[in-house]
This record gives C-alpha cells, structure tokens and sequence, in this order.
C-alpha cells in the first residue's frame, strides 16, 4: 500500500569506513502510527543489511521526518541516536554486531540534540523537562491564554499539535510559520556522560567542544555564522555561496586561499560530502531541465577539477530530497545512498565512485516497485513566453488505440518518488492505473521576486503542456489539477485567469485576507515576505493586490469542482472563499483533519486523503461510480454538487 512506503533517513559512513548506518521508517495505517528500525550495512555491498535496533517513532517538524544521523563511536562498533518511545525522546546506543538498541539516557526532558567528544564522552543538550511544560500548558489553559505574536491564532489553543510524539499547545518559534512548545524558549541545559556511564553537568569546556563539534568543527564563532551549510574536512571547509546553492571550499582552512567549484554542475549543488582523505568533495547537482534529477561528481580540490560520476535519472542522496543535510554516506571508494525515480520508490544503492557501477543493497518495497508500471516519461517543453518547462508522464492505461484520456495535473515539484506529487496526497500510479494520465509539472528553476510572476509563468506552462498532450491523446475538456502549498496557489490562480480545469482538488488553503489576520500578530519576518513576494499588505493597504490574488475577490471566476482537504492548523484561512462558495451552492466540499500541520502524516488520513483524491478526479474526469456500500453517501452528495454544477449560469 503506498501509505506504508518505506523510507530511508540518517545515511552516516563508520569512521573506518567499512559500514554504514541508516534508518527505515514505516507507517502503519491498522496502528495509525509510525516505527522504526536502524541498520547497518557493509560498504562493500557484499552482504545483507543487519537490523540493530528500535528506532522508536520517527520525529516529525511541520509534518516531515526530521533529518539527522546517527553519531558513530570512534571504534566504529556502535552507532548513537535519538529515540521518541513512551517517555520522551532519549539517546540510544546499538551495535553493529545486531541485537537490540539500549537506552543510555533518562532525562526528564527531551534531547534536543547530542554529540559525542574526545574520549567517548557524550554531551547532551536539553530545555524544559517534560512536566514542566505539561504544568505550564495546565496552567495557560485555566488562565486563558493571552493572544500575542506567539500564538498560532485560528488554531485550538491547548495541545493542538503533535510535539514529540504528545500533544502540546504549540507557539511560534520565530523561523516563518514553523511552531515549537511551550517553554520551548527555557534556558538550555548540557550535561555529559562519560565513558563509565555516569551522567553529570557539563563542563564549559565540554560545550565548548560539543558546539565546535555540532556545527561541523569550523575554527571560529565568526566563521561558523557567515558560512551557509559548511563541512570541515582533514584539510579544509566546504560551504555554499550565499544563494545556498554553489559549493566553495578553503583548502587547508585557509579562508585567503579560497576557491569555487569551477563547473556548470557547482551551480544547483543539493548535498556536499567530503571523501576520505580531505582532497576531494563529492556531491550531487540538480538538473531543473530533468525534474531535479540528481547527478554525482567528484571536486579534485589539488586539481580544481569535475569529473561525472553518475547521472540518474531521479534522486541520489540520504532519503529526504530536499533537506541540505540528506546527503549520501561516502566512504573511500563508493557512496551509499537512497535512489528512487518518479515511479521507482526508495532503495538503499551502492555507487562506485570511479566507474559509476550502481548495486541495489536493500530494496524494502520491491513489491511496490513491481506494481509500479512502466517507467515515467520525460517530458520537456517551452510555454509560449519562452519558459522551460520539465515534467513527468504517466500515460492512461488500457486506453484503447483511438480513445482520447482525461489528464491530471500536479505542480511545483517532481524530483524523486513522485508518490503522491508535493504534499503526498494524489495516488498517481493509481489514477494512472485507474486510466487518468498524470502530468507532474517541475517548478522551472531560479524563483522570481514577485509570486504574481511565478503565477503567470505556471499558468502559461500548463496551457503549453495540455496543448502538447492534446496532440496526443488528451482530452482537453476533462482536465484535473491538485495541488500543495504553491501548488495550490496555481491551482486558485488558474481558476480564476483560465477555463483549462475541469476539476480541483486543494491541499492547503491559498492567500486570504482571514489568512493575514491570523497571522498579522506575528509582525516580522511574516509582513515583509508578504510585501515582498506577494506585494501584500493589510487588506486595507492593498485593497487591488487582494482582488487580483485572493481567491475570495473572484468567485464569479472560479467555475471548476473543488475538493479541499485541509489540515486543522490552517483550515480556518480557507473560510473567506470556502463560506461564500458553499452560500452561492457552488460545487464544493471540505475535509478537515485535527491534529495535523501543513503536510498531512497520520496514516489514515493520508489514506483517506489518497482514496477521496482519487475518488474524486474518477468522478469528475470519467463519471466513475465506485459500487463500494461505503462510498454511498459520498457520492450521493457529488451527484447534488453535479446538479449545482450543471445548473450553474
């Protein structure tokens, strides 16, 4: 079942080289929850992954896994790592050998973070202990809660959203919209274990060395503050120019000597790892032209040369495409690392660095990968502003020779396991399967400064690719379109400037005025990325801006079906346009689901949400029934929404 893909996070070589540690973690809609097992696996590819320990329920931020690996001992026979079980998150220790993972922590608060210095001492930070903030959420909520910037507003007040792995009453945390707990600002703690087991306060040398050792072991405060995303090697530091994307290094440390990747291929730089020995880095490039395929190279720093290891043609990296630190674990000769393509899901792979040679180590969802179809196609093409577009094809199947098939579209981002397209909520392989042929559409790369420029560019890459698919075999009056975050944004800008869409499905509310008073409390950076990017202030300061954007100010525009299925954290921004639309008996229909953040990872919401979703576009693009007894109600009211729909002027 695609809900209960395997992923891959925390790739991290042994310092001898000879292993490498990663994480699988598992949904499982009957338990509605997550688990997670560690492994290790010998670098030479010649035998079997061995499982080593519990990995607990995997951390989640803003409702995607959080990305870290684990810390290796210097004997490279244990591997150390966070854990969330029944009481908290604590650290935990596994080792190679197989067997099972032992606590070596029992704080009363969570770990935060964690490193291991000198003679196998280990240094832990941590805030508020667990009681502390269940108190003070107590408290607030007999109190009432004073509304400031701090609070989310819109949203349930007391213990609204998972926080290592409880409810908690969350905050904002001061990085955009992200949210964190209460106490979450308590003063940190740091204590260390030593190598005896004994857990004591650490020393102000102790975290002194456990910072130096977080933040990639960079000599100077100064230097680690100015430097995007650097790595220290035997010889040198690695880090990324200021527009997070070229990679640069100083050999020897020395920042006067400092030189930049010379190739075309040092320009789209999505992870950076340096090899063994401190005289070359590894990394991998993103290809826009190709859906963000990954490629591998190899920097000669002595020679300030690049050479191709390998092009792929979907993801090479640590299991999380997007995330800076989800790099592969690079030893002396290979690089292990989490491939997958637009159909293809994840597998742990070794990559011989001098020839390219790929070697499938661990496959956990082969039986999806079989059941998967043939392979997406490329697809690449120019809208008729001269924009280059790049997307992946999933042709309708058993369509007969002359038949013509409905298309669904999703856009933003398609690099890697397509899945569920950005913001995992479409089943494509299934609608494809289902005989809808599925369009992901690639954001083209490099971002404009105004929203309303992307906007335009998407909407005239759309209408491209649907008259390139016409020519095909695509019916261009039943055409879908659902999308995520931006993609939503696209979907609401389409809406109202086009009559491509046949049908609608949101996974996320777009730009309204309810959305800026909920969050006009927050003040900066909230307002300043709003006029920046959107060119919007309060509504009484930009009243055109609202009307050309906003969704609720053109209605009368908006003629497709829309499905909107919203987390509860962000619902209420939706009111303004879903309130008047559901009043004019327009074709619509909402689903809220609690407890959940911007992307949706409760089991069986992801599972109602893939089933609705599907449901839904058979419905409108192919007028599918489902017999199930239990869909009955479901499209009793889709028929009424028909009739609204058909009876509309």
């Amino acid at each position: 079942m695609l809900v209960e893909t395997a992923d891959f996070t925390g790739l991290a070589a042994s310092p001898d080289g000879r292993f490498a540690a990663f994480r699988v973690h598992r949904a499982s809609v009957e338990s509605n929850s997550y688990s997670s097992s560690w492994y290790v696996v010998a670098t030479g590819g010649d035998s079997a992954p061995v499982r080593i320990g519990d990995g607990g329920a995997p951390l989640k931020r803003g409702g995607y896994p959080v990305v870290e690996t684990p810390r290796w001992s210097a004997d490279s026979r244990w591997i150390y790592f966070r854990a969330l079980r029944e009481d908290g998150v604590q650290i935990w220790r596994a080792p190679i050998e197989g067997g099972e993972a032992e606590r070596i922590t029992d704080d009363d608060a969570d770990i935060i973070t964690f490193e291991l210095i000198g003679d196998e001492r280990l240094v832990y930070e941590t805030g508020a202990d667990r009681e502390a903030i269940a108190r003070a959420e107590r408290e607030e909520y007999d109190r009432g809660v004073l509304i400031d910037g701090s609070v989310p507003v819109g949203r349930p007040l007391f213990r609204s959203g998972f926080i290592n792995g409880r409810l908690a009453s969350e905050r904002y945390n001061g990085q955009w919209l992200l949210t964190g707990g209460l106490l979450a600002d308590a003063p940190r703690r740091y204590k260390t274990i030593d190598p005896h087991g004994q857990t004591r306060e650490a020393t102000k040398n102790e975290i002194a060395l456990f910072e130096r050792a977080r933040h990639g072991g960079a000599p100077a405060l100064a230097e680690k503050t100015r430097l995007r995303g650097f790595q220290a090697g035997q010889d040198g530091i690695a880090f990324r120019s200021d527009d997070g994307m070229a990679l640069k290094a100083w050999p020897g440390g020395d920042s006067s000597l400092e030189i930049a990747c010379p190739a075309d291929s040092c320009a789209s730089v999505s992870w950076f790892a340096w090899a063994p020995g401190g005289k070359a880095i590894i990394f991998a490039s993103r290809d826009h032209a190709r859906t963000g395929a990954q490629s591998l190279f190899v920097w000669d720093l002595e020679k300030n040369a690049v050479r191709l290891i390998l092009a792929s043609d979907g993801g090479l990296h640590g299991g999380a495409y997007f995330h800076p630190d989800s790099r592969c674990a690079v030893t002396q000769d290979a690089a292990i690392c989490v491939a997958a393509e637009a159909n293809s899901p994840p597998r742990l792979e070794r990559i011989d660095l001098e020839t390219g040679a790929r070697r499938v180590m661990f496959h956990p969802n082969e039986a999806l990968a079989r059941a998967s179809g043939p392979p997406a196609e490329l697809l690449t093409w120019r809208s008729a502003e001269g924009i280059a577009f790049s997307g992946r094809f999933l042709p309708a199947a058993g369509l007969a020779p002359d038949a013509r098939a409905p298309l669904f579209i999703t856009y933003y981002l398609c690099a890697g396991y397509l899945r569920g397209g950005m913001g995992d909520e479409w089943p494509l392989a299934a609608l494809a399967a289902a005989g809808v042929s599925v369009l992901c559409i690639h954001k083209p790369s490099g971002e404009s400064v105004l929203a309303t420029e992307d906007y335009r560019s998407a909407l005239s890459g759309i209408e491209a690719a649907i008259d390139i698919l016409a020519a095909r075999n695509i019916d261009r009056t039943r055409v879908g379109m659902g999308g995520f975050s931006f993609g939503a944004e696209i979907i609401a800008w389409t809406a109202m400037n086009s009559d491509l869409l046949a049908a609608g499905s949101l996974a996320s509310p777009t730009l309204s005025e309810s959305y800026f008073w909920r969050r006009a409390l927050i003040g900066e950076p909230f307002e300043t990325s709003l006029r920046t990017r959107w060119e919007l202030g309060a509504p009484h300061e930009t009243p055109a801006q609202w009307r050309k954007i906003g969704l609720q100010h053109n209605l009368d525009r908006v003629r497709l079906p829309l499905l909107m299925q919203f987390p509860e954290e962000e619902y209420l921004a939706s009111i303004d346009y879903f309130a008047p639309l559901m009043r004019r008996k327009a074709p619509v229909e909402m689903h809220v689901f609690p407890h959940e953040p911007h992307y949706k990872f409760l089991p069986r919401h992801k599972r109602a949400v893939y089933e609705r979703n599907l449901d839904w576009f058979r419905f409108w693009l192919q007028d599918y029934v489902d017999p199930a007894p239990d869909k009955a109600d479901q499209y009793r009211r889709w028929k009424a929404l028909r009739k609204l729909q058909a009876a509309r002027p």
